[in-house]
């Protein structure tokens, strides 16, 4: 295979970990990389660009209903399909799994391209969407995506993903002993997320009382994170003063949080949607309880990162 000059990467939801790796993968091609994302601000730095590393914008993803994500999906496939049919000699793809369309459609489009791409698997579909019950198991739809993906897995230079059960279940999903799954944890910049005593956190009182212990739910609030639980146990303790509830972030059920807040009037409760990425050292800090909420039977098909 020719030696790769430069890197696609296709990932429609950015944050700063994947722009971490987008920039230490950027250097070590002569032609960098280039990034295809619809979150093009978050990769966009002023304080130390990576010169190597190119942004271009793509279509956003749509988490506000069912349709508008799968129509979200689809047109940012359509904007990756001119990068893949333009791609030179010398260059690889990396695909992350969102949008979960994006494989099949890179897998098709590789046989005649003769691109090679390596994939990197943050969420395992359709087994999300089955688990869900957002799609039967045992349906054509279901079928024809598992055979796709297996189609799309064999092909691939290399299948990264981040946790050792994930990996498992991408081996059994595909049922090929020949398959080698790469894992690689996610990590955290210590040097830029540590301990900050509330006295020193200029945001402190912008987001919670001064004296409850803070429980913070901070990340992604979709349908496979068990907010609920959450919610009712900040209903269920609304009467004990040294408890304050603090949930920051986005997604399928960050309405479901505001309405409920609204519903119960919980004073010892505030959601906030995702703040700026420079914030994220301060709000952090100020959870005395940090919570990590999966649904059951998610445990084996993705990694919240907000663990690590």
């Amino acid at each position: 295979m020719t030696a790769v000059r430069r890197l696609i990467l296709f990932n429609q939801v950015t944050g700063p970990l994947f722009r971490q790796l987008a920039e230490g993968l950027a250097f070590r091609y002569p032609e960098g990389c280039l990034m295809v994302t619809g979150q093009p601000e978050n990769l966009i730095r002023t304080d130390t660009p990576e010169p190597k590393l190119s942004v271009h914008a793509a279509p956003a993803y749509d988490r506000r209903s069912r349709l508008r994500r799968v129509v979200s999906w689809l047109r940012y496939v359509l904007r990756a399909t001119r990068y893949v049919l333009l791609a030179r000699k010398g260059d690889a793809i990396l695909l992350v799994s969102n949008p979960p369309l994006l494989g099949p459609w890179v897998w098709l489009l590789s046989h005649l391209c003769r691109v090679p791409y390596a994939v990197l698997v943050y969420d395992i579909h359709p087994d999300v969407l089955v688990r869900l019950r957002v799609l039967n198991g045992q349906g054509w739809p279901a079928r024809i995506w598992c055979a796709m993906n297996r189609r799309v897995y064999r092909r691939a230079c290399a299948v990264v993903t981040i946790g050792n059960r994930m990996a498992a279940a991408l081996q059994q999903q595909v049922g090929w002993d020949g398959l080698r799954v790469t894992m690689v944890p996610p990590w955290v910049d210590v040097g830029v997320i540590q301990p900050l005593p509330r006295g020193q956190n200029p945001y402190a009182d912008t987001y919670t009382p001064s004296g409850p212990v803070v429980v913070l739910y901070s990340g992604n609030m979709g349908a496979s994170h068990d907010i609920e639980s959450i919610l009712e146990a900040a209903r269920q303790l609304r009467d004990e003063p040294g408890i304050f509830f603090l949930l920051i972030g986005e997604g399928e059920k960050h309405a479901e949080a505001v309405a409920f807040t609204e519903r119960h009037q919980l004073k010892s409760l505030r959601v906030f949607p995702f703040q700026p990425e420079e914030r994220l050292p301060f709000t952090l800090p100020l959870g005395d309880i940090a919570l990590v909420a999966l649904d059951e039977g998610m445990e084996d098909l993705m990694v919240p990162s907000k663990a690590f």
